[in-house]
């Protein structure tokens, strides 16, 4: 059963395609490092700029969602592992 397709989706990919800075840019809603950086790439390799702005579209809600996961942990108390007694506090 096919599932319906967003518009804007389908307008985004091809952005990513044409114009990957420009969809970058949309997308962030600012002119930020990600933009720059797809740039440079479409400017000098065309494939990688257009796999980087799909990425950066569609992909980076995972990549956020991964590295907050890793970020937010709580860091371990020196007390409980025992850093005294090896020498390092």
């Amino acid at each position: 059963m096919p599932t319906e397709i967003d518009l804007a989706s389908v307008y985004q990919v091809v952005l990513c395609v044409l114009l990957p800075p420009v969809a970058v840019w949309l997308h962030a809603g600012e002119c930020s490092i990600h933009v720059m950086l797809t740039f440079l790439l479409w400017m000098l390799f065309v494939v990688p700029g257009i796999v980087y702005a799909i990425g950066f579209c569609f992909f980076r809600a995972l990549f956020i969602h991964r590295s907050k996961t890793i970020c937010d942990q709580k860091p371990v108390d020196r007390n409980v592992i025992g850093w005294e007694k090896v020498g390092v506090v």
